[in-house]
């Protein structure tokens, strides 16, 4: 079981990366409005992206946990925090 449930996570990774770089008319921003987070590697592959794209991050309602990776990868330059803005912090911890 632990060996098929780290072989869905690599498969769930390669699709998340692929449709993100198979995005060819992406948006000049990317809306954050409701995200609690995940595994921490897809998060720093979905930024990286974004900012090698040169998009520019629009936070504007939650984002939790691993989200919150977008301020340490994304210049704060090009990230822009509005009034609806939840950042939500918790202690790190192995599962």
């Amino acid at each position: 079981m632990a060996c098929g449930g780290m072989a869905m996570r690599h498969l769930s990774f390669a699709l998340l990366l692929l449709a993100v770089l198979w995005n060819f008319g992406a948006e000049a921003d990317y809306r954050i409005t409701r995200d609690p987070g995940g595994l921490l590697d897809q998060y720093k592959a979905k930024y990286t992206v974004v900012r090698d794209r040169g998009e520019r991050v629009i936070i504007d309602g939650m984002c939790s946990s691993a989200c919150t990776l977008v301020l340490g990868i994304v210049p704060l330059s090009r990230v822009c925090v509005t009034p609806r803005a939840r950042l939500g912090f918790h202690m790190a911890y192995y599962d």
